[in-house]
């Protein structure tokens, strides 16, 4: 395994996560359900799947370039749903799934499986926050990067920070930006969908 000295003088091994701040994050293909190590999809104590996100930092001026997150997201979560919805909005994309799926939840099968082709490669900017908290099965701390905010690619950060969190940092909220990202594409041939 090869170490990296970060700029501030930091020694890392394996590996990192985003630091504290906005990002420009690329989805990465292998959305899906979370499994276990012997393939057995997650649920929670409700019965709820929980899908995947992975997402990578895609700047190559930005020191955390390369660096991935992991987001999970539950099925009966109403924020999990909001969560998608709005990755679709920041990214050009929701229209094209209203007007494809308009009867269908965000969580329903054929409206994931074109997440999951569709997303990949998509680019918005998002809000890191590293968290340390102690584990309930081992009692160790693991400090992890939480997406806690997100908003489209043409979105100013300062406005975004105030809009989502009144200026004041992320503390405890999170969530996206409203402003609506600029459709980059032309919208896909109905044959793509």
């Amino acid at each position: 395994m090869k170490a990296e000295v970060s700029a501030t003088g930091k020694v890392e091994f394996g590996f990192r996560m985003p630091s504290d701040g906005w990002h420009v994050f690329k989805f990465e293909e292998g959305i899906g359900l979370l499994t276990n190590n012997d393939g057995d999809i997650i649920m929670n104590d409700r019965g709820a799947r929980c899908w995947k996100f992975v997402l990578s930092v895609d700047d190559d001026k930005d020191e955390d370039n390369g660096t991935t997150i992991d987001v999970l997201v539950y099925e009966d979560s109403k924020k999990g749903a909001e969560m998608v919805e709005s990755w679709l909005a920041a990214t050009g994309l929701l229209g094209k799934f209203a007007k494809n799926f308009p009867n269908n939840e965000v969580f329903d099968e054929p409206v994931m499986s074109k997440v999951k082709v569709s997303l990949p490669k998509e680019l918005l900017k998002g809000k890191t926050e590293q968290r340390t908290t102690k584990s309930k099965k081992d009692g160790k701390e693991y400090t992890r990067a939480n997406l806690v905010a997100w908003g489209p690619m043409n979105g100013n950060e300062e406005e975004m920070d105030a809009e989502l969190f009144g200026g004041k940092g992320s503390g405890n909220g999170g969530g996206k930006a409203s402003k609506p990202a600029a459709e980059s594409k032309p919208a896909a041939a109905e044959e793509e969908w």
